[in-house]
């Protein structure tokens, strides 16, 4: 069956369209992907997965004349994706939000095919929001703050990579997983090798900070302060990072969130201040709201910071965060094409 997905720009969007596409082309699906000419999609393109780049740009946060133009090209977009429509005939559209998913979702409702929304965070995205009256089915990554129609909506995860939960190592002194997502994050590598730096323990640290701006995090830490110290643009297997860290302090996006909680860690969460519709900080307190980490604002001090990190690091909070998740995040892929694909 031909199946178009649309997906693109960040992780967020990306990752968990990627682990859905694996595994509908491993049942021997053709998927066509919808992605955007600026993402991280084309480095991450399985192979046989055909991959249309589009022009979409996004409307919310920004200049009335940047407003206009959004609204040109997505009309422009929408003609480009109509034709992918006539030429291919898919079959199914899954859109997995962000504003390469609009003219996807709209011309899918054009033509009548069947369209399923996948929303990762708290709070419905703009793209979702439009398409819902027309989807068979929006699938929830975490759950939502606010579900007024309840059966649109089917709580099955956000989809990660298959996770292999091990043993955790014993250290003397705490270990601190540091990660910005997948595009790194400038207020996480200034300021927490300052507070790092001075809080009043030994510790353990790794810190991803995003493409090309390892050397200069690293140079911001005192490197004798450190029993382990780390610093790497990314890691080829950040799972086993989280895995072997005490806690994380990581920005709020859906994916970083449902990673963090389904590897049955805790997290200090610095949501994103100017996140549309505040949704990094909706994530964060449904993972506080579980018992599963504590939140920090950009708005406070770096010597709030320190504070609070000696706090958790004396009092070991981090280990009543260490449990296990209320939501099975490595089964969502799984749950996602069963219903898709099963029931309809």
């Amino acid at each position: 069956m031909k199946i178009f997905v649309s997906a693109g720009g960040t992780g967020g969007h990306v990752f968990p369209a990627l682990e859905f596409i694996k595994l509908a082309m491993a049942n021997g699906h053709t998927v066509y992907w919808f992605g955007t000419k600026r993402g991280i999609e084309r480095n991450n393109l399985p192979a046989n997965c055909h991959l249309f780049e589009i022009n979409a740009v996004g409307y919310r946060g920004k200049r009335f004349l940047q407003k206009l133009f959004s609204i040109f090209r997505l009309v422009q977009t929408i003609f480009a994706v109509a034709i992918k429509f006539i030429k291919y005939k898919p079959k199914k559209v899954l859109c997995f939000g962000g504003y390469v998913s609009l003219p996807v979702g709209l011309v899918a409702v054009l033509f009548r095919v069947p369209i399923y929304l996948h929303e990762q965070n708290t709070v419905l995205g703009t793209a979702n929001k439009i398409l819902l009256k027309f989807a068979k089915k929006c699938f929830l990554g975490l759950p939502l703050i606010d579900t007024q129609n309840n059966g649109h909506f089917e709580l099955t995860g956000n989809p990660i990579r298959k996770i292999l939960l091990e043993p955790d190592q014993e250290y003397d002194t705490a270990s601190i997983y540091i990660t910005g997502g997948s595009q790194g994050a400038n207020y996480l590598n200034d300021v927490i090798p300052k507070a790092l730096n001075k809080v009043n323990h030994r510790l353990r640290v790794v810190h991803q900070a995003g493409e090309g701006s390892s050397e200069l995090v690293i140079n911001a830490y005192l490197k004798n302060k450190f029993d382990l110290l780390v610093v790497k643009d990314f890691f080829d297997d950040p799972f086993a990072e989280i895995q072997k860290a005490d806690f994380v302090i990581s920005r709020s996006g859906a994916l970083s969130v449902s990673e963090i909680t389904s590897l049955n860690k805790g997290g200090l969460y610095i949501p994103l201040h100017n996140s549309i519709d505040d949704h990094q900080m909706h994530n964060a307190k449904y993972a506080v709201g579980v018992g599963m980490g504590e939140i920090f604002s950009e708005s406070e001090s770096l010597d709030d910071l320190i504070d609070k990190l000696n706090e958790i690091i004396e009092q070991r909070s981090y280990l009543s965060w260490q449990k296990n998740s209320e939501l099975d995040h490595s089964q969502a892929a799984e749950k996602i094409y069963n219903h898709i694909f099963d029931y309809d």
